[in-house]
């Protein structure tokens, strides 16, 4: 018995596990026969030893290895579920059993990853994580996106958000905002005592003015400590430069005051109500100098969706 790759001149309709013969036309005799264990394979390498341990694991026909071993192969990603009936040629009961029996990890209703390819994702999100607090100790963390690009493992969507629902239900992570971060880390944490009392007057200035915000520099002014100490709660999220049209705006918030105005916008209008300018500057009591760049920042941070003269929170 051997492992061989047949190459056909045209194509034939057959099915995995499907048993053939090999007859020759003349003289008509018979070469030798098998059983299909890959019909739509790529041409492989000979000696290729990994091919041949996967064809090996599939010739046993133990539909528990044959899965574990696909889970392995397709990394990070893992396997649709639905792929499986086709390629496993069991009933659906049966998929479920073998889903079971392998040990694979749900991360979604219709995908599946190697339980060790997952618990290696997650250990590597929060070294990952870990690292960037270290690199940059008073930022606050990093976004989604930035994180996904740091990983070696290349996950799609679905497994990410399953892997990061997952640090985040046992409390290794936390999402501030956007912004994951190791649970209990401070950016703030190194400071001075002196730098603490100064970094609390800066916030109490800001939360005292609430959406009325004075400009960044009348704050400061020629202070250099202040200074310095107002670029670190904004690198660090507790004031926020509004993101605006105007490129030379430079309205500041505190972190506390946008998560008002969201919890105020949400319980007002929750999706898929919309709402005006006017409707937003009532509900807040504040002017349209001030809401018309904050709904500007909301737009540009995500939180809103404009639509004509209308905004509306999106769906979450």
């Amino acid at each position: 018995t051997s492992l061989v790759q047949l190459r056909c001149d045209r194509d034939i309709a057959t099915h995995q596990s499907e048993r053939f013969i090999i007859r020759s036309y003349s003289p008509m005799r018979t070469i030798g026969g098998g059983r299909i264990l890959d019909v739509n394979a790529a041409r492989h390498k000979r000696f290729d030893d990994s091919v041949t341990s996967t064809l090996e694991i599939t010739a046993e026909g133990d539909p528990v290895h044959i899965l574990k071993n696909w889970l392995r192969e397709s990394g990070a990603n893992g396997l649709s579920v639905n792929s499986l009936t086709n390629k496993l040629e069991l009933a659906s009961h049966e998929i479920t059993s073998t889903i079971d029996a392998s040990g694979a990890i749900h991360v979604s209703e219709q995908r599946i990853i190697d339980e060790a390819i997952y618990a290696s994702l997650l250990k590597e999100i929060l070294s990952g994580i870990a690292d960037y607090h270290k690199e940059k100790p008073q930022h606050r963390g990093l976004t989604v996106g930035n994180l996904k690009n740091k990983l070696s493992a290349k996950p799609d969507d679905d497994v990410l958000r399953h892997a990061l629902s997952d640090l985040l239900s046992k409390g290794q992570l936390q999402n501030k905002n956007g912004i994951l971060c190791i649970l209990g880390f401070d950016p703030l944490a190194d400071l001075t005592s002196h730098e603490r009392i100064l970094v609390q007057e800066l916030e109490d200035t800001f939360l005292q003015f609430d959406l009325s915000p004075p400009p960044l520099d009348s704050v400061v002014g020629q202070d250099q400590t202040k200074r310095d100490l107002c670029r670190l709660l904004i690198d660090s999220g507790r004031l926020v430069r509004l993101k605006t049209y105007d490129r030379s705006s430079s309205l500041v918030v505190h972190a506390d005051i946008l998560e008002n105005v969201f919890q105020k916008l949400k319980n007002k209008y929750p999706y898929p109500s919309k709402f005006a300018v006017s409707d937003a500057r009532d509900l807040l009591g504040s002017t349209r100098k001030y809401v018309i760049p904050l709904m500007e920042h909301l737009d540009a941070t995500g939180i809103t969706t404009r639509i004509k003269d209308l905004r509306q929170l999106r769906n979450s």
